[in-house]
């Protein structure tokens, strides 16, 4: 039942659960992607303008070393030798002397495609005359080509690339060439989500470099690859499958727990339930694992503690019915065998004294006269139990009582060899008591702990006030009683020992009865014994 109970609440978890998740997960995931789209495209354009301010600065420091050498005579004298070469200097800034070609038609600042050496570069053109006489064309700058490309794509985090048509369809396989085209044609800036760069597709940006004439002289492809894209990976057809199969593992991975912890108190609840109806009332629930099922649990403790005292009180009942019969019983039977008791015992004192010389006789009288008194205490215990004595009710100090009860045992228990241990509370206020019967009741108990330790043992008293009520504990360390005998101990004529009468204890718990008190006790097979006694203020 509890099992079925468990599967219906992981089914109605996954069915309520289970598509709020997948919206909530998809709206997120179409959100993240959006917001990651837009950073991405951020990345590229700030590279963009990082690069481009470097191709700037470029061209600047160009100019100004063109203006250096211009104005240094030595430089201008080698250049009239005529015997300056072409190249003057590689590497970075790159410097040539250009003689022939005719007279540019722009000079300044400026992106410039070269054709020897193959390169396209960010500097200045600046027109050399000496004495009015037209010279050459120096041009100064710096390489825009794979190694510039390199160091913008460590500098920006972004793949950066220099494309420009000489020989460009020697460096990109297939169409490509023709998508270059189209960026060329377009000549403008502008941002494709869905480009496609050396067979590979990215979110790029394509930032057109200009000559001073306005001409478009190369491209730089500025773009991040879409592969490993968040966007890209939730495109895929396995996504939605494999984020279903995520979600439905997670919500029943929560069902099941949530299950298991409204299942798991129920289960308890059940087992103690049957147990109570199997007649166990020792059933305890301690769940707190919500406020409706501690109350609940608080509420099962409340019953099964009603129904031990209503178990108790019926026994106690029934011990009443049994006793009040078996003491009209006992008063008739005591009455009836009393009077013999005296006839009998006047007769053997009449035959001692007539016996004469005869010690035979005399010894036999005397054993019939024992006998008789004997019987005769037997009978007094029958009445006390079938007709205690009136209360004489006296204000008395509990722990006096006790004293006189241990002073009276004192033979007994220093025979035996107990130890007395004494733990009584202070300034204990006076309780109206039956002295000399609770006296008696305390005697019994005493002797009863001393018969449970053959071999020696302790004997702990401890005395303590509550609200209500005064409690006297007697703790032994004898042999234990058995718990199959336990709920029998208070019944006349109930011993464990051959020379018992079995009332000892009936009486103590007629005595405190008559007290309107309580007397419990616990034990432990080979641990000893506790009775205690609560008698109210």
């Amino acid at each position: 039942m509890l099992a079925k109970l468990q599967n219906k609440l992981i089914a109605a978890f996954l069915f309520i659960g289970l598509i709020p998740m997948l919206l909530s997960t998809v709206i997120v995931v179409s959100m993240n992607a959006k917001r990651l789209e837009k950073q991405k495209e951020s990345d590229i354009r700030k590279a963009s303008e990082k690069t481009m301010k470097i191709v700037q600065d470029y061209e600047n420091r160009a100019e100004q070393i063109a203006k250096f050498l211009i104005d240094n005579p030595g430089f201008i004298a080698s250049l009239r030798s005529g015997e300056t070469p072409r190249v003057i200097q590689t590497g970075h800034p790159l410097i040539l002397w250009v003689v022939d070609g005719g007279k540019k038609n722009s000079y300044g600042k400026d992106i410039i495609q070269l054709e020897k050496p193959e390169a396209l570069i960010a500097g200045a053109v600046t027109s050399v005359s000496y004495d009015g006489n037209y010279l050459g064309d120096l041009i100064i700058g710096y390489q825009l080509g794979k190694s510039f490309a390199q160091d913008m794509s460590l500098l920006t985090d972004v793949e950066v690339n220099v494309l420009y048509r000489k020989g460009e369809s020697r460096r990109t396989p297939g169409t490509q060439v023709e998508l270059m085209e189209e960026a060329f044609r377009r000549g403008e800036a502008y941002y494709d989500k869905n480009a496609l760069f050396q067979g590979v597709k990215y979110e790029a940006y394509y930032q057109p470099l200009r000559t001073g004439e306005g001409r478009i002289a190369g491209m730089i492809f500025f773009g991040i690859p879409k592969r490993y894209g968040f966007s890209e990976t939730t495109t895929t057809w396995y996504f939605f499958p494999v984020l279903l199969g995520l979600c439905i593992i997670m919500a029943g991975g929560l069902g099941y727990a949530m299950a298991k912890h409204i299942s798991n108190p129920i289960r308890l609840f059940a087992r103690g339930v049957h147990a109570v109806a199997e007649g166990d009332l020792d059933q305890e629930m301690n769940i707190r694992s919500s406020e409706e099922l501690a109350e609940l649990s608080n509420a099962f403790n409340h019953m099964t503690g009603k129904l031990r005292e209503l178990r108790q009180l019926e026994e106690e009942l029934r011990r009443k019915d049994r006793l009040a019969a078996l003491g009209e019983l006992s008063a008739g039977v005591a009455h009836e065998i009393r009077n013999p008791l005296g006839i009998i015992k006047s007769s053997a004192q009449v035959l001692k004294k007539n016996a004469g010389g005869d010690e035979k006789a005399k010894e036999l009288t005397s054993f019939i006269m024992e006998e008789v008194d004997r019987l005769d205490r037997v009978v007094s215990n029958f009445l006390d139990f079938a007709r205690p004595r009136k209360l004489n009710l006296e204000e008395g100090r509990i722990e006096d009582i006790v004293e006189r009860s241990l002073h009276l045992a004192e033979p007994r228990l220093s025979g035996a060899h107990i130890k007395i241990e004494k733990d009584f509370e202070a300034h204990m206020p006076p309780a109206k008591v039956d002295s000399e019967q609770l006296s008696q009741a305390f005697l019994n108990l005493i002797i009863n702990a001393v018969e449970s330790m053959p071999d020696g043992g302790k004997l702990a008293v401890k005395i303590g006030s509550h609200r209500n009520y005064v409690e006297v504990s007697f703790a032994d360390t004898g042999i234990g009683i058995p718990g199959e005998i336990l709920g029998k101990i208070f019944n006349p004529f109930f011993s464990t020992r051959d020379e018992g009468s079995g009332l000892g204890l009936s009486i103590v718990h007629k005595i405190i009865e008559t007290h309107n008190g309580i007397i419990t006790v616990k034990s432990r097979i080979n641990e000893g014994s506790v009775f205690t006694v609560r008698l109210k203020k």
